[in-house]
């Protein structure tokens, strides 16, 4: 019943996916019905077979300060024998108030034989080969291991890793190709959001191994990502500071995509600060 969803105590909420955050509905109810449906109010109720009540908020980054105001009394007095788990990739993401109610967990990236089963397992990549090959690439994110599996995707980052290789690269052109892969995702707002994190993602983590491997820690990735890395340190290795602005400048990147910047300027904005 919990690996199928509809365990009677398990509550999940998550945003969907053509939305940017995740409705007050969902937590409260709709307006005529408020406070007698919704997460706040399914939790309250005493646990019908198991010892305890969970829910379950898949991505919290994506609560607004609404919703997160919303959760504030529920987090204050939670319900006897209930469990509230928040899933999300920052504590900074969340409101200093949701922080300081709540007890922090951290994970570790999946080990890849671990992605390269649940992609065999659940996600119908038949060949093992593939699924390692893949779980290689993934740097323990199921995530970005289904998302390589697409070879358009797969393509735009070995020319992005190619671009971002060299000491400088026309930002306009490679905005160019960029837009054309973001809106080849299709009409969805959400598809041409997820997919321009993806490339934002990808470049995130060729500076930290970047950083990395200048700082003579020990990097981790996929041959490519490695050897990339490899090459532009040999071309241009003693600009420590400009890497760290780089990187800086992906991860604000990152922001205003969850914002809903418009995207053809963000991402020029986004190139022309990496080439500058």
């Amino acid at each position: 019943m919990l690996l199928a969803g509809n365990h009677p105590d398990l509550i999940v909420v998550a945003k969907p996916a053509d939305r940017a955050e995740i409705p007050l509905a969902l937590l409260l109810g709709e307006k005529e019905q408020r406070m007698r449906e919704g997460l706040c109010h399914d939790i309250s109720l005493k646990p019908y077979m198991g010892g305890r009540k969970v829910a379950i908020i898949d991505d919290a980054d994506t609560l607004n300060e609404e919703g997160a105001n919303a959760l504030l009394k529920t987090l204050e007095e939670p319900p006897p024998r209930s469990v509230l788990i928040l899933i999300g990739t920052s504590a900074d993401k969340q409101l200093p108030t949701i922080r300081s109610r709540a007890q922090l967990v951290r994970f570790n990236p999946l080990p890849e034989d671990t992605v390269a089963r649940l992609l065999m397992q659940d996600h119908g990549v038949g060949d093992p080969a593939t699924a390692a090959q893949l779980a290689s690439l993934s740097g323990g994110s199921l995530e970005r291991a289904l998302a390589l599996a697409n070879e358009a995707i797969a393509e735009m980052r070995s020319q992005l890793l190619a671009e971002l290789a060299q000491s400088s690269f026309d930002a306009a052109l490679l905005s160019k190709s960029v837009l054309d892969f973001v809106e080849a995702a299709g009409k969805d707002a959400a598809s041409k959001r997820a997919r321009m994190r993806q490339l934002v993602e990808f470049a995130c983590d060729f500076y930290r191994q970047l950083i990395r491997a200048q700082a003579g820690l020990a990097t981790t990735g996929d041959a490519e990502l490695l050897a990339t890395v490899d090459r532009l340190l040999t071309r241009d290795g003693g600009n420590a500071e400009r890497w760290l602005t780089r990187a800086d400048a992906c991860v604000e990147t990152l922001e205003y995509i969850d914002r809903n910047a418009h995207q053809a300027t963000l991402i020029e904005a986004w190139l022309d600060r990496l080439c500058a």
